[in-house]
């Protein structure tokens, strides 16, 4: 059985907590191209890492694992 590398659960978690601000813009008929508008959604957010950790971001220089 191969073993998926540590970096597709990364992958993963990023894809995914990009996807759900993404969503949030469209679902406010925001323009998608509004990085900034993305970035104020992830900002804040928390969530259950791929790797089992809960994660929250507070702001973009600063993650918490625990």
């Amino acid at each position: 059985m191969m073993q998926v590398p540590i970096y597709a659960a990364y992958l993963y978690d990023a894809v995914n907590v990009y996807a759900t601000a993404l969503k949030e813009v469209l679902d406010d008929r925001m323009n998608p191209r509004n990085g900034t508008a993305i970035v104020e959604r992830i900002r804040g957010r928390t969530y259950d890492s791929k790797l089992r950790a809960f994660v929250s971001s507070s702001s973009l220089h600063s993650i918490h694992l625990s």
